[in-house]
């Protein structure tokens, strides 16, 4: 009884890969139509269009983020400057420049950073420490053509990055 099992189960799968086979070869001999190539070739540029698309966003999100990161920085070494120099340093920024100016006896303006084309830097009120490491707190605003950021400044010296904002 087992060997006509094996044996039946032998002849199914021996017709199997048969049938596979040739089945193989008519789609051999037949190909892909002019048709089947154009759905194939318009798909792949309706997903290649939509990447594009979100590439560009991600790029200059990943910029926003780069140059507020840029701003605290600046921020930080503001205050830096304000505790080991013994004088009062202000950040100021003036459309896509930002400058870190000291405030007594020997003034100096320091260049800190040009931002890109289509990045504005404005503040409500700009930020300075002094030499005892307070602040006078502010809020400053960078924006690109998609997105916003905040960075904040607070009374006692924090500076606080918000998240990015779509427009």
């Amino acid at each position: 009884m087992e060997t006509s099992f094996l044996r039946s189960n032998e002849a199914t799968v021996g017709q199997d890969v048969t049938t596979s086979k040739q089945l193989v070869k008519s789609m051999a001999k037949k190909g892909a139509t002019l048709f089947e190539l154009l759905v194939v070739l318009g798909i792949i540029g309706f997903i290649i269009s939509i990447t594009l698309f979100n590439f560009e966003e991600f790029v200059e999100r990943v910029s926003v983020d780069l140059n507020a990161k840029q701003v605290v920085e600046a921020l930080k070494h503001a205050q830096f400057l304000s505790l080991t120099r013994q004088q009062s340093h202000e950040v100021v920024g003036a459309g896509s420049q930002l400058w870190i100016k000291s405030k007594g006896d020997h003034p100096e303006n320091i260049v800190w950073n040009s931002f890109p084309r289509g990045f504005t830097i404005d503040a409500n009120r700009w930020p300075s420490f002094s030499s005892f490491g307070f602040a006078r707190a502010g809020t400053i605003i960078m924006e690109s053509q998609h997105y916003a950021v905040q960075i904040k400044v607070s009374t006692l010296g924090s500076i606080r990055l918000t998240e990015i904002q779509h427009k």
